[in-house]
């Protein structure tokens, strides 16, 4: 587990965290999202001990990543592509890596393979993609085998073979019982792979909690009812102040529950046929969360 405990984070009158707390469970997948400048990299890099934070403190697992004996094994970190040094091959680059970690380099191959870079593995990176050089730094988050994996935007550049990859890479790692922090910009791929989500806008927890109550929170989400007289269902549902979509079949109403909606148009006399609550994406959900708390300031 990951535990990220009070993290505040100044930088001489600026304050760009505060007071940031959350837990990532073992076996999980917590999506980290939140618009660009909202501190998700500063807490990923203090929660990796790259930055120190002003107060608050990480825990993973049991310790800091400060603590650990086998850092490799015990942290795999992927912050960014564009560090990996050009002129180095994919074989070098992990090799290396397994050097610095007291590893043997027949990982490497094997993270080659795994990563689907071993046909260009004697190629220097600077001939790579930018989807290539993510899946190499992938590979060098997870060189040691870690108990924990913290990934910022590792989607980027990839195709729609390089994200099926991506899924079905970090679903097997959280199966496994790793604990994965994933901050992403893709919510619709997010959505369909993150246990729980946590959300940071201007330096602080705007939400968070499992994928189904976080988009369950969306308070916004439209009802759609087939009804045996339309004319007459919008006419109640308009008096009531309702905001109404038409349909090829029947009608999106916003700003109400489907027992409240149901209530109007039988007491006006409609007959339904269908109604049902849409529902809402991670998306929609994430939109709605940055677009009240604009309201409220």
């Amino acid at each position: 587990m990951i535990r990220i405990d009070d993290v505040t984070k100044r930088y001489g009158d600026s304050t760009v965290l505060d007071r940031v707390s959350f837990e990532a469970p073992d076996g999980a997948i917590t999506g980290f999202v939140g618009p660009n400048g909202a501190g998700k990299t500063t807490t990923l890099r203090i929660a990796a001990g790259m930055t120190q934070p002003s107060e608050g403190q990480v825990q993973i697992g049991a310790m800091t990543f400060a603590q650990a004996e086998r850092p490799a094994h015990h942290l795999g970190l992927f912050l960014s592509a564009e560090g990996i040094p050009g002129a180095m091959t994919a074989r070098g680059f992990l090799e290396y890596i397994c050097d610095t970690q007291g590893l043997r380099r027949t990982r490497a191959q094997r993270l080659l393979h795994e990563v689907g870079l071993a046909e260009v593995a004697n190629k220097k990176v600077k001939s790579f993609s930018l989807g290539m050089r993510q899946r190499l730094g992938i590979g060098a988050a997870t060189v040691g085998e870690p108990s924990h994996l913290i990934l910022d935007e590792p989607a980027n550049g990839l195709d729609p073979d390089g994200i099926r990859w991506f899924r079905d890479f970090v679903l097997s790692a959280a199966q496994a019982g790793v604990c994965v922090i994933l901050s992403s910009h893709h919510m619709r791929e997010l959505g369909a792979i993150a246990d729980q989500v946590v959300m940071i806008d201007s330096g602080r927890i705007a939400a968070q909690g499992s994928i189904a109550e976080f988009i369950a929170a969306e308070p916004q989400a439209p009802v759609y009812v087939e009804t045996t007289d339309d004319s007459a269902a919008e006419r109640a549902v308009q008096d009531q102040g309702l905001e109404v979509q038409a349909q090829q079949n029947g009608m999106m109403v916003m700003g109400s529950s489907p027992d409240g909606l149901a209530a109007v148009l039988v007491g006006a006399g409609v007959g339904l046929t269908h109604l049902t609550r849409q529902r809402s994406s991670l998306e929609d959900t994430y939109f709605s969360v940055l677009q009240t708390r604009d309201t409220r300031h």
